[in-house]
């Protein structure tokens, strides 16, 4: 192959490269983002016992994480606190990603957290809410739509300014 024909491909093939990254830029990937309809589902709590998430006409706030996670670590106080002062008005799940719930019930008991951890133990969850980083948070509104969107650590002050505003 000559030097010519060469550049022609590379100049092609960097072309499509382009083509595709501006598509997913302009359409997102794959999942569901802020203004978009969640998706219903059904997961174990980490008991054992099947919920079906359906919102129900109530605000419902998902929080992705894994115990071995630093960050998540680092949020779990302040999302304790929040769903302390605020699980009476609305939904809360912690959304546990790819653990067993044998080690999930270790790091909540020696930690004396006290939160309805949902196990998302094949990830599926995950990858239809295009969960990339945990932890990663979302608050759906009362008619299934998502409101908020947040990948890395919340704070129980971040939580209460959003969702004041939705209750």
């Amino acid at each position: 192959m000559n030097i010519g024909k060469i550049r022609k491909l590379s100049c092609l093939v960097v072309l499509l490269l382009l083509t595709a990254a501006v598509t997913v830029t302009a359409y997102g990937a794959p999942g569901v983002y802020v203004g978009d309809q969640a998706p219903e589902f059904s997961l174990p709590l980490v008991s054992g016992e099947n919920v079906q998430v359906n919102y129900g006409g109530k605000l419902t706030v998902l929080n992705f994480w894994a115990a071995w996670c630093s960050d998540c670590r680092n949020e779990m106080p302040e999302i304790n606190d929040f769903v302390k002062a605020y699980g009476s008005r609305l939904t809360f799940y912690a959304v546990d990603r790819r653990e067993s719930a044998e080690k999930v019930t270790q790091y909540l008991n020696e930690n004396h957290y006290d939160l309805p951890v949902l196990l998302d133990e094949s990830g599926e969850l995950a990858k239809q809410f295009a969960i990339q980083t945990i932890p990663t948070t979302i608050v759906i509104n009362s008619q299934q739509q998502i409101i908020f969107r947040k990948a890395g650590e919340m704070t129980r002050a971040e939580l209460e300014g959003i969702v004041a505003d939705n209750l």
